[in-house]
């Protein structure tokens, strides 16, 4: 893998890419945008009826573009659209439930909550076994691995090789591994190593499964060091110092995959 940076607007954005292609203003022309990854890529898997009536259904604020349609545009391509529209909400938040819908001319994979294999994220309604109360949210969570064996299906098993593929993953593998081990379930070594794991797999998938199924230009951009969120700094500085450990070995392998 190497580095390089393309222009999206005004801004920089670091990134990695496999295969073929390259940033800048003589890369090649593309045929669309494909993405798969967590709420940072998501375009709008949560936005259902009851949702998109409240003003949500989508990890953005006051509805702007998030960067996989920024990197769209600044292409010149259409920006992705959701692959799957859904809620499995319960509770007090059942009315923005709504049964899952595929849509067939959409390759924005990305949802809420994915995480790299596992397929309990962040407000799965599993949770709700676990005595979560955030289980109620509903969220689908389909991980990385199965949003790309959709779209190997959807397209008869091979890339055509003008898509640009980007790939983001690995924020809700450390809130699942962090929340196992406030809840004593885990260590914090099993945590950083469990973390390590879900880089490489992620490695794994974006070799075999996409470079390997034809893709040729493919973004692969590093875990945001999630010790530096607002979300960690309200934390004691030994779970911080935890987050950085396990962001660093995921992008670690990511990186050695």
């Amino acid at each position: 893998m190497r580095s390089l940076r393309i222009r999206a607007g005004a801004w920089l954005l670091p990134l990695l890419l496999v295969a073929c292609g390259g940033g800048g203003d003589d890369a090649p022309s593309y045929s669309s945008v494909v993405t798969f990854g967590d709420s940072l890529s998501d375009v709008g898997t949560y936005r259902t009826a009851g949702m998109a009536a409240l003003g949500g259904g989508k990890f953005t604020v006051n509805d702007g573009d998030i960067w996989v349609e920024l990197v769209a545009k600044d292409r010149g391509l259409t920006p992705p659209c959701a692959a799957e529209i859904g809620l499995e909400s319960s509770g007090a938040v059942a009315s923005l439930a709504q049964a899952s819908s595929f849509q067939d001319a959409c390759f924005g994979y990305a949802q809420g909550g994915a995480r790299v294999t596992n397929p309990i994220g962040p407000n799965n309604k599993a949770l709700l076994l676990l005595g979560s109360p955030d289980g109620q949210y509903g969220q689908l969570t389909v991980p990385v691995a199965t949003q790309v064996a959709r779209h190997l299906a959807k397209v008869g098993g091979r890339f055509s090789g003008g898509e640009l593929v980007l790939v983001l993953a690995g924020g809700n593998d450390v809130f699942m591994n962090l929340a196992a081990v406030g809840a004593a379930q885990i260590t914090p070594t099993d945590a950083v190593v469990a973390m390590a794991t879900a880089g490489g797999e992620l490695a794994a998938y974006v070799r075999s499964q996409l470079v390997g199924n034809g893709a040729r230009h493919v973004v692969v951009v590093n875990l945001p060091d999630v010790s530096q969120t607002p979300f960690a700094y309200s934390l004691a500085a030994p779970t911080q110092g935890l987050i950085a450990q396990m962001s660093i070995a995921f992008n670690v392998s990511l990186a050695n995959g």
